[in-house]
């Protein structure tokens, strides 16, 4: 599980999404992972860059990290397959990881995704007044990077018909073009 840009407070609510799927799933190993350059709610930090939360921070090697400490993770666990949900950032992240690395993900959950990140940043530069979403960036959007990924992998998509943020549209595009 990977959570969003929590650019408001320190996130920790990955944890009990994890706790809930391991009790509806006994017998599984689900594992909240915490994104590069991130502190949690209770202390925790990840080594890597946090950027400014303005999906500045999905870039190449964030997503190799990530992919790496994964692979680690089903490696030890013994895992027969990965199933990767993210939330809002983290869902932008769980996209490219999937696309970029055959073989680690067999299902990949996006919830509230910003999947096309250009249009995403240009949308919220329209809701705040902050120029940091005018800013260049090195990020990776999955819409851009799903022509490698692996057939077969499995895509399921959830957002918010009101979200006013991580508009459905970039998931529907997103999904259209899988």
């Amino acid at each position: 599980i990977l959570h969003g840009d929590a650019p408001f407070a320190h996130p920790r609510y990955q944890y009990g999404v994890a706790a809930d799927i391991a009790h509806a799933a006994p017998g599984t190993r689900v594992v909240a992972l915490m994104r590069p350059g991130y502190t949690d709610a209770y202390g925790a930090h990840s080594d890597g860059e946090h950027g400014s939360t303005s999906g500045d921070n999905y870039t190449p090697e964030a997503v190799k990290d990530l992919a790496a400490a994964m692979a680690e993770l089903k490696a030890r666990f013994h895992a027969p397959s990965v199933l990767l949900l993210g939330h809002s950032g983290g869902a932008t992240m769980a996209a490219n990881i999937a696309a970029l690395n055959p073989g680690l993900v067999q299902h990949v959950y996006l919830a509230a995704c910003p999947c096309d990140v250009p249009t995403f940043r240009k949308h919220m530069a329209t809701l705040q007044t902050s120029p940091v979403w005018l800013f260049p960036v090195r990020s990776l959007s999955p819409l851009q990077t799903l022509d490698q990924m692996q057939p077969g992998v499995a895509i399921t998509a959830i957002s918010g018909s009101d979200d006013p943020l991580a508009l459905p549209v970039y998931a529907r595009d997103y999904v259209a073009k899988a």
